[in-house]
């Protein structure tokens, strides 16, 4: 099992807003008050190496192979929530070998996973609720982009944790070198 890279260095004048538009990574989350990460970080993904979506009983997971090129995973009439589930499963690490990794020592739960959303749409696949005024013929039911390498902003510590994962890139088939 590969473990994280982690490297620290100081914010400087930097802020999570200028960073992601410098990296221009995927998304930016930023912790609020009250909220499970309670303002402490702000969490930039970086160049996704997969994505999954769906839409109306057909979804797909798209990965990116060593060589540049990518493959794909596609299914029809299945549960998205479930086959979302099983993608997020399939890089879940062994909290075990988290915990004795001293770099990962006082920092949140983080060493990859996935961003995006999942659509109002998508929830009446479950529950009774009303229609949109207008569908979105073009918007995903589920849009979630997979990384392995992002950024965590430490407000309180005033430190940015650059954190690269190569695991995932070697469960989809990538050497070890070239992850």
């Amino acid at each position: 099992m590969s473990l994280p890279l982690i490297r620290s260095v100081d914010v400087g004048s930097l802020t999570p807003e200028g960073l992601f538009m410098k990296v221009k990574g995927p998304f930016l989350f930023e912790g609020k008050t009250g909220g499970w990460f309670d303002a402490k970080y702000s969490f930039i993904g970086i160049s996704p190496f997969a994505v999954f979506q769906s839409k109306e009983g057909a979804a797909s997971f798209e990965w990116i192979k060593a060589d540049g090129s990518r493959d794909r995973l596609s299914y029809q009439d299945k549960d998205p929530l479930t086959l979302l589930q099983n993608c997020l499963n399939r890089f879940r690490p062994n909290p075990k070998d988290l915990e004795v990794h001293e770099a990962l020592q006082g920092l949140p739960f983080l060493s990859g996973g996935a961003g995006g959303f999942i659509s109002y749409d998508l929830i009446r696949q479950y529950e009774p609720i009303p229609p949109h005024r207008e569908e979105n013929p073009i918007l995903p039911d589920i849009y979630m982009v997979f990384i392995n390498h992002f950024i965590l902003f430490d407000h309180v510590k005033q430190v940015i944790h650059l954190i690269y994962n190569p695991a995932p890139l070697i469960e989809i088939g990538w050497s070890e070198d070239t992850a």
